[in-house]
């Protein structure tokens, strides 16, 4: 009986911290990537479309 309840207590903590996580993702998307070097600076100024570095 004991074991049942120790494998039962590990899936409901599991269940509650997969919930937390996507709750606080939810509620607090993470921001939009901002450039700032310089290049794409450069590169913005003069009109031409940067490309993604990878």
């Amino acid at each position: 009986m004991d074991q049942r309840r120790l494998i039962l207590f590990l899936v409901f903590s599991f269940s509650l911290v997969m919930l937390w996580e996507g709750w606080i993702k939810h509620n607090n998307p993470a921001p939009a990537a901002q450039e700032t070097s310089a290049a794409a600076g450069a590169a913005a100024a003069d009109g031409s479309v940067p490309t993604p570095s990878a």
